[in-house]
């Protein structure tokens, strides 16, 4: 059973595995990443991260002295929540507010929920995909003879 919101994630349901972009490159072990790096990583527009930074108090990114925003992995799970109910769920922002204010707890765990079934899906998806690659003509007409009840 999943009891937070914190043990629910890994790296992965975050899109942080490690991987590089033409511009980025993203490491397991790295505590703070820049707005631009967030922005790429969840596909989300900059100005739209210092909107949701207005509309939700637990939302908070750390500045320097600068005013630099810098985002830890615990903000990227909550800006994933706010795309779960915005993007997703088509909530409004104060729709949002509200549902996070009465039952956060639970929201949080069925996102946690949902991003795994995604992960599961795109595994399945993917093994599909090469065992597909791997039959040739002849053994596709078996397979469907097979599904089809046949053998």
């Amino acid at each position: 059973m999943i009891d937070s919101f914190e043990e629910g994630f890994d790296d992965d349901d975050l899109g942080m595995e490690e991987y590089s972009s033409p511009r980025l490159s993203f490491r397991r072990d790295k505590m703070y990443f820049t707005i631009g790096e967030v922005s790429e990583l969840v596909g989300v527009a900059d100005s739209t991260l210092r909107f949701w930074e207005k509309q939700f108090p637990f939302f908070a990114p750390k500045k320097s002295e600068g005013k630099t925003r810098y985002y830890t992995k615990k903000d990227i799970k909550n800006i994933h929540l706010l795309i779960y109910l915005l993007k997703e769920r088509k909530f409004t922002i104060e729709g949002a507010k509200k549902l996070l204010k009465e039952d956060r707890k639970n929201i949080e765990k069925k996102h946690v929920i949902v991003m795994k079934l995604k992960k599961i899906k795109t595994e399945i998806h993917s093994l599909r995909l090469a065992f597909e690659s791997h039959l040739d003509l002849s053994e596709v007409g078996e397979v469907n003879r097979v599904q089809d009840g046949e053998f």
